[in-house]
């Protein structure tokens, strides 16, 4: 058989499953009768009924009924829920779940409901979660897809089915990431069942009229028109309903605004300031889940003029930016202290540059190239006295004179690793004289050269 007749021989079955409420229906009448049974008290002084049925080497067999968070109705075997049940709400007593467990599982035919009492799946189970066909109900039990799952999530491409909400076929056929190939109208909803778009549909991508809507969400994120994906005209609004641009957009940007605040699909703040022609333009700040990552200049999307850029959660650039890179004079802080101050080259220390204690003193004045030291610099204990004059082939091999912490000369000649080469009967000091931080930073200001993180050269967004 090849691989049409399978599709088209998996489309089929999953055409024709059509639940199980008549199965359910004959079990629920089976559990309504008349079954004999022991009662086990969890606290005798308030007389609350944990569990009525039979029990067996002291653990609950065969027909009973469990109280616990919910009120399970049931076969147990081995003190497990094994076979058909009817699972209720404990304060509303609205059906939860009914079908088939396994040690304690939902596996086998099932059907779960909301709160409310609606029906919200109906298919198979396997150790708890959705696996082969089902079926998923949405907005008051109104079946709006089917299709194949597996370890709880829908497959990303199967066939499937998906209905209108007065239970109408609008769509049979290949589904990816629960998009259909092609159809007008469709509505697609996401896992957790709220509605992320509706609208038209070509080649498993929003193509023509359509609303897309925030993630977790009932608020339209965007209204208009689509090209493959992309927003071409309409209508953008942010998260509590308010419209914040309406017109053309280029690169899913609006083309031209003013100071505009833009959020991203997930509600999270993404831009505020100016737009041109689809790109960021002038003064702006940038945003990451919601907090700012970058503000300053930009030409074209790029970082580009004064600006501030936080590196990491603990390390901030303040300065000149190039082409989207650090380039010329600028200052990084690393937790909350001035670590460096300088000048840069494709975010790179280079050329005159001082690096600093947590105190504020000194640690490092001198050249750079490319990251590391380079050319003539000095080195300072953290009183604020030199420890190094020398010459800097790279971070950790320089040659000139090193000193003691009270300014004594002490060696003339090359050093390797802050230890002089001809060490016989020379004190070797750390580049502490006492004992002020609560951290040990010496490691981070040896390799003070190490390159910091390069930035996107291209489009930041």
């Amino acid at each position: 058989m090849g691989n049409s007749d399978n599709n088209q021989n998996n489309l089929r079955k999953i055409m024709e499953y059509k639940g199980n409420e008549e199965e359910f229906k004959k079990l629920k009448e089976k559990l309504e009768k008349p079954f004999q049974y022991q009662i086990i008290f969890n606290d005798e002084s308030k007389n609350i009924i944990k569990y009525k049925g039979k029990l067996k080497d002291k653990e609950y067999e065969g027909r009973g009924i469990l109280y616990d968070y919910y009120i399970y109705d049931g076969y147990f075997k081995r003190g497990l829920k094994n076979g058909y049940f009817r699972v209720y709400d404990k304060e509303s007593k609205k059906l939860n779940y009914e079908g088939f467990y396994k040690d304690d599982k939902y596996h086998g035919k099932g059907i779960l409901y909301n709160k409310k009492g609606e029906k919200i799946y109906e298919g198979y189970f396997e150790d708890g979660e959705y696996q082969g066909i089902g079926i998923e109900y949405f907005q008051k039990g109104v079946i709006k897809r089917k299709m194949l799952y597996k370890e709880g999530k829908p497959l990303s491409e199967c066939f499937g089915v998906i209905y209108d909400d007065k239970n109408n076929i609008i769509y049979q056929g290949l589904l990816k990431n629960l998009k259909p190939e092609n159809g007008k109208n469709i509505t697609i909803y996401n896992n957790k069942r709220n509605i992320i778009y509706v609208g038209d549909i070509s080649c498993y991508k929003y193509n023509g009229k359509g609303i897309l809507y925030y993630e977790n969400s009932d608020k339209v994120y965007f209204e208009g028109f689509f090209d493959m994906n992309s927003y071409i005209y309409g209508t953008l609004y942010d998260p509590e309903g308010n419209k914040i641009y309406e017109g053309e957009f280029i690169n899913n940007q609006p083309k031209n605004c003013k100071n505009i605040k833009i959020y991203e699909v997930n509600g999270k703040l993404k831009f505020i300031g100016d737009l041109s022609e689809g790109k960021y333009q002038g003064y702006g700040k940038l945003y990451k889940n919601s907090n700012i990552f970058y503000y300053g200049f930009f030409k074209d999307d790029i970082f580009e003029g004064k600006g501030s850029l936080f590196l990491n959660e603990s390390t901030k650039y303040d300065g000149i930016f190039k082409e989207g890179k650090l380039n010329g004079y600028g200052k990084l802080f690393k937790d909350n202290y001035l670590f460096y101050e300088g000048m840069f080259l494709d975010s790179k220390m280079h050329e005159k540059g001082i690096i600093y204690y947590p105190n504020n003193q000194k640690c490092f004045e001198g050249a750079f190239e490319n990251g590391e030291m380079k050319g003539k610099g000095i080195k300072y204990y953290d009183n604020g006295t030199k420890k190094f004059d020398a010459v800097y082939t790279n971070s950790n091999s320089c040659k000139g004179k090193y000193f003691s912490p009270d300014n004594e000369l002490l060696y003339d000649g090359d050093i390797l690793n802050e230890i002089p080469y001809k060490n016989d009967n020379i004190k070797i000091y750390n580049d502490y004289t006492y004992k002020i931080y609560i951290r040990d930073i010496k490691d981070e200001v040896k390799n003070s050269g190490s390159n910091i993180e390069n930035l996107k050269t291209d489009r930041i967004k």
